[in-house]
């Protein structure tokens, strides 16, 4: 189970993430170096959900009702996604079946 995002143009070719998995009304906060594609319009951001490493996030990624991801470009302008979450947990449980 993969965590990427897509949908906009990334220019550098290693970009700091920040972000805010809000969780029972609190924000959990994370920094993650992701990985652009080959054609810079898919950021990979953890290979790996399942991984021992990654067990908090995944938690927090589960529970979260919301979720702010902030793209940090020092060649682009940054930019920011929100996300709704609701219904992830049933999502994500869908996938691991």
């Amino acid at each position: 189970l993969s965590f990427y995002l897509g949908g906009s143009y990334f220019c550098d070719d290693m970009i700091t993430v920040d972000v805010a998995l809000v969780v029972n009304g609190e924000p959990k906060r994370y920094s993650i170096e992701g990985i652009k594609s080959s054609n810079s319009k898919v950021l990979f951001l953890i290979d790996d959900l399942l991984a021992s490493e990654q067990a908090e996030f995944f938690k927090d990624f589960k529970a979260c009702s919301s979720a702010v991801i902030r793209v940090n470009e020092s060649h682009c302008t940054s930019d920011m996604f929100k996300f709704n979450m609701s219904g992830s947990t049933n999502a994500v449980n869908f996938m691991l079946k």
